[in-house]
This record gives C-alpha cells, sequence and structure tokens, in this order.
C-alpha cells in the first residue's frame, strides 16, 4: 500500500513539476502581433466562417504568436488554427483584453459625420433666420407706410412715388422669398443625409469603444524558418438570401436567369479582396397567383345524444345555436329531450353528466395539433463565387452573382377568375443547370421591359419549374354569377334544393394561339345529409380538358386560338333538410 502510495505521490509530483515548466516556458515565449489578412469567407443564412492567413518567419523556439482585433460577437468552440512549417501547436487561448479597449473607427467616423452635418445646419438655420427677419422688417416698414394717423390724414399722396414703392416691394419680397425656400431645400436634404448617417450608427450601435480580443497561439518552431498559420472561427451578425432576375423573350422563348445572393453583414470587421462562398440550408416556398381553399358546407346540429363529441371550446356554439341553453357560474342547462332542466359541470378537462347519481363523465377530446409545418429533404450547397469579392461591416446589402443561365421556356396563361378577374401568364423551364435554385424574391422582366417582383420556388438540377411573370391584359376574363334559386321539391318533402349558376368567359385579343389554364370549385360536404351535385360540366373522369381534384377543385384547360372567346358555364345544386342553416355556402 506504502509503495502504491509512494507511486501516486511521484505522479503528483512530476505532474506538478511539468505544469511548473510549461508556465516557466510560456513566460519566456516570445510575443509576436501577427500581420494577419482575412483570406476566405464563409457565408451561411445566420453565421459566417471567417479564415484569417499569416506568414511570420520565426527562430528554433517557443513563440507566442497573437491574431489581434478579433470581433466581439465570435463561437469560441468553433476556433481552428492549422498552420504549415516546422513547427508544432501547443495551445491556443482565447484572450479578451478589457486595458487595450480600442475606438471602433467606424462609429468614431459616423459620429463625426453627425456633428459636421450639425454645424452646418445651425449656419444655415441661422442664415434663413436672417431672411426671415429681413423679411419682418420690410412688411413692417411698408404697414407703417401705408397707415395714415389722424395728423397726416390729409396728407395727398404721389401715385408715382406709389407704384415705385410696391414695385420695390414685391421684387424684394420675391427675391426673399426665393432666398428662403433655397435654404429651405438644403436644410431639408441636409437633414435627410444626417438622418442615414444616423440609422448606420443605430445599427451598429453606440458604443464608441469595444474590448479588445485576441486568439494567443503557443507554438515551438522546430527549426527557423517560414511559417504559415490559418485561423478560422464562426461569427454572428451576418446572413444571405437568394436573389433573382427573371428576364424573358417572348420572341425566341428563352428565359435568362440571374442568379443572385444578397449579403449582409455587421460583425465588425470588413472582407476587403476576398475569396467568397455561399452556403445555403433550407429554402422557402411559397406562391403567386391567388389560391383556393376547400369550400366546406356543414350542418349546425347538436344533440344531448351527441354531447360526448363536443369539446370545451364548442361551449360558446351550443350557447349561441342550441334553444334553451344558458350558463351559470361556470354550468350550463340544457332541455333536451327531458321533462327536467339538466345541468352539466364544466371543469375544464371533462363535461361531468348528473344522470345516474352524476358518476357518468364525458372527457373532451384530446387536442390534435394542426398547425402548418414545412419539411424539406434539401442538403446544403456551396458556391464558390469567382474573383475576390468585398463586404463590408456596415449591414448593408451587397449583391454578389452566383450564375447566369439561358433556359428554353414553354408558356401558359393561368387564372382563378373567381378571386382575380386577371390571366397571368407563366413560363416552364427545365433546371439543366449544376446549381440547386433556391427559393427567394425575384424581379422579373418580360421583353426588357420590368413587370412586377414575385417569389421563385426552389428548383433542384434537373427538375421542372414554373415562374410566374405578371398580368397579361391581352387575354380578357370575366366571371357571371347568372342565377341562384331554390328547386320545388314538393309540399311534403323534407328536403331543399337550392341551385348556383354561373359563367367564366375567356377572350384572347392576341395574335397568337395561347394556352391557358381556368380554375374553380364547388363546395365540399362535411355532412352526410349535405348532398352537393355538379351539373354542369358534364363529368365522368378526368381527362386533357377538365380535371377535378380531391378538394372539388375544377381545372379546364384550353388552346385558344387568335380573337376566340370561350364561354364555360359552371351549374351545381346543394341539396339538405330544411329548415337548418348551412354554413359556408
Amino acid at each position: 500500500m506504502l509503495k502504491k502510495d509512494g507511486i501516486l505521490l511521484k505522479i503528483k509530483t512530476t505532474l506538478v513539476l511539468l505544469t511548473f515548466i510549461f508556465s516557466i516556458s510560456l513566460s519566456f515565449a516570445k510575443d509576436i502581433v501577427l500581420e494577419d489578412k482575412i483570406t476566405d469567407v464563409v457565408v451561411y443564412p445566420n453565421q459566417a466562417m471567417i479564415t484569417r492567413t499569416a506568414k511570420v518567419t520565426l527562430e528554433k523556439g517557443l513563440h507566442k504568436l497573437i491574431f489581434d482585433k478579433i470581433p466581439s460577437k465570435y463561437e469560441e468552440e468553433s476556433i481552428q488554427v492549422k498552420g504549415f512549417g516546422n513547427a508544432e501547436i501547443k495551445d491556443i487561448k482565447k484572450v479578451t483584453d478589457f486595458k487595450k479597449a480600442e475606438v471602433d473607427e467606424r462609429r468614431k467616423k459616423l459620429i463625426d459625420q453627425i456633428e459636421e452635418f450639425d454645424t452646418d445646419l445651425r449656419i444655415h438655420q441661422d442664415d434663413l433666420g436672417l431672411i426671415n427677419e429681413e423679411k419682418n422688417v420690410i412688411n413692417n416698414i411698408m404697414k407703417k407706410i401705408t397707415s395714415t394717423s389722424n395728423k397726416d390724414e390729409k396728407t395727398e399722396l404721389d401715385p408715382l412715388k406709389w407704384r415705385k414703392m410696391v414695385d420695390f416691394y414685391k421684387q424684394d419680397q420675391a427675391a426673399l422669398n426665393k432666398k428662403i425656400r433655397k435654404k429651405e431645400q438644403i436644410i431639408k436634404k441636409m437633414n435627410i443625409e444626417k438622418q442615414k448617417i444616423q440609422d448606420q450608427l443605430n445599427q451598429l450601435g453606440y458604443n464608441s469603444r469595444k474590448s479588445r480580443k485576441q486568439i494567443e497561439v503557443l507554438i515551438e518552431a522546430t527549426k527557423s524558418g517560414r511559417i504559415n498559420l490559418k485561423l478560422s472561427y464562426l461569427v454572428y451578425k451576418s446572413s444571405w438570401q437568394p436573389k433573382y432576375d427573371i428576364r424573358v423573350s417572348s420572341d425566341n422563348k428563352i428565359l435568362q436567369l440571374t442568379y443572385k445572393s444578397e449579403i449582409r453583414q455587421n460583425t465588425g470587421e470588413d472582407w476587403k479582396d476576398v475569396n467568397l462562398k455561399i452556403s445555403t440550408a433550407q429554402p422557402q416556398i411559397g406562391g403567386e397567383h391567388p389560391e383556393l381553399d376547400p369550400w366546406r358546407i356543414k350542418i349546425y346540429e347538436y344533440e344531448y345524444e351527441n354531447i360526448e363529441e363536443l369539446g370545451i371550446e364548442d361551449i360558446d356554439k351550443i350557447i349561441a345555436l342550441q334553444a334553451g341553453v344558458t350558463v351559470v357560474d361556470g354550468e350550463f342547462h340544457v332541455r333536451s329531450g327531458r321533462s327536467n332542466e339538466v345541468t352539466y359541470s364544466v371543469d375544464g378537462m371533462s363535461v361531468s353528466d348528473p344522470v345516474d347519481g352524476g358518476k357518468k363523465t364525458y372527457k373532451a377530446p384530446k387536442i390534435y395539433n394542426t398547425a402548418s409545418r414545412f419539411n424539406s429533404n434539401l442538403t446544403s450547397s456551396v458556391f464558390e463565387i469567382s474573383g475576390e469579392k468585398t463586404i463590408l461591416a456596415d449591414n448593408q446589402e451587397y449583391s454578389v452573382t452566383i450564375s447566369i443561365n439561358d433556359f428554353p421556356a414553354n408558356f401558359r396563361y393561368s387564372t382563378v377568375p373567381k378571386l382575380s378577374e386577371n390571366a397571368f401568364l407563366k413560363a416552364k423551364v427545365k433546371n439543366s443547370s449544376e446549381f440547386p435554385f433556391l427559393a427567394g424574391s425575384s424581379n422579373i422582366f418580360l421583353d426588357d421591359n420590368f413587370v412586377t417582383s414575385g417569389y421563385f420556388e426552389y428548383a433542384a438540377p434537373s427538375e421542372d419549374f414554373w415562374t410566374f411573370l405578371g398580368v397579361d391584359s391581352g387575354i380578357d376574363i370575366e366571371y357571371k354569377f347568372i342565377k341562384k334559386f331554390t328547386e320545388k321539391k314538393g309540399v311534403l318533402s323534407k328536403k331543399e334544393k337550392v341551385r348556383f349558376e354561373y359563367e367564366i368567359i375567356v377572350k384572347n385579343n392576341k395574335k397568337t394561339e395561347e394556352d391557358i389554364v381556368i380554375w374553380d370549385q364547388i363546395p365540399i360536404s362535411s355532412n352526410k345529409e349535405i348532398k352537393i351535385e355538379l351539373i354542369e360540366p358534364e363529368y365522368e373522369k378526368d381527362s386533357n380538358k377538365l380535371k377535378i381534384t380531391k378538394e372539388k377543385y375544377l381545372e379546364w384547360h384550353y388552346i385558344i386560338k387568335p380573337a376566340e372567346e370561350i364561354t364555360i358555364p359552371l351549374k351545381f345544386s346543394v341539396e339538405y333538410q330544411k329548415n337548418k342553416f348551412i354554413e359556408g355556402l
């Protein structure tokens, strides 16, 4: 046991000695502040990977190399140091030196500019005050001359002198008014420019001094020579978004897609002449023209026998729609096929029925999450941008082109007349490039004319995609309500049948044959007692001309000749029990 204790004591002594030797060696290491440069940047949606490169010649021995002026908002766990040369990296240390807090030159420059504006504004405002004072003095003199006192009421005025005096007054007032307007314009423009600088300062923050962060690398050179070091770390306050310029030529049916990245960064350090890469994550998905929602109708009907199907959230509906329902102190009272009033206690989780000694309890239904969710199987991609780029840390938008591609396009019109009596031009394109096109905003040009701004959906390589090109007035759309009437089914019938009739009119005013898809819908029954019948158009199964989806969307497909007009009838009926209120109809 003593022998074992002696071994443990010897190990502890050795560790203490090694720690002491290392600390002594560290104290003798030479401090070298590196002259490094940001050479590579990879921009992520909400972060950026920065790589600094430094070259230094070292003598054999231990050295402490310092990467200086590291931004304050960096991810400490992301730090990596790699090197090339005859040396070994012994230790990497993160340092925050509050004693060496330095002035943020960008903030200081903006503050100085604001102070210069304030000085110039005071000068122009003083000038404006003097001009207004001069104008007031002349007005007062004119009032004094034109006013008559009791003493000189009979003084006869020379008309010629009066004319000269009035002309002088008018000319002088006009000149002063011109000076006032000029000064006011100058002051207005200066305030606008000052506000722009103030906004930049607000984005950067008001603290003109910041603590100094450093990365210390303890390195031992095995022999004298040149060492190359690369430091990389993740920073926050940087982002990018995809953006597109879509230019379409209607003559040669070519769509040119300019794929751009809009980059912002406020990391505290400028990226000057760097090798830039863009890394992307999941895209967002959006739409263009108005979209139809399923048209559901149902009967409001609540009976005591179905009380177990009701949730606590339905109590308000019961109160509003069920005769003889009242609420007192968290309880609701129902007369439903019983001679006496029945009271149901509501505790927020269940409804208790006092029948059979109050032993019967109906639990509230389980709450299901029906919120929309977005899922994507996309993997991230990295785009390497050609040429060196500069992105300053000013939180301004910098546009970088990723690629420019020309694609053959097929055109088609699409319309939802019920929601918008417009024909939307679309182009179908196959992504034959090697790049995935991420979802993002777009500017759309047709035959070199700006048409609209839109939203571009994700398109993988080799995938077809549709692009909306805006409204084309060359296609006329009209949506007409014809009539609504109740069909007679006999005096003794317990059913009521309501018929609806509409017309969609499409006219091609263009000189070319055009492809168009028209969308509409009929209701969906949410109750077996509601019967919906499509009367016209006649439909048995999907065809090239007419398709119907499970949501009861009707999709007509037409090829319309020049000057041709087509009329599409839509007729359907809804049958239900008499004296029932149909929701959604």
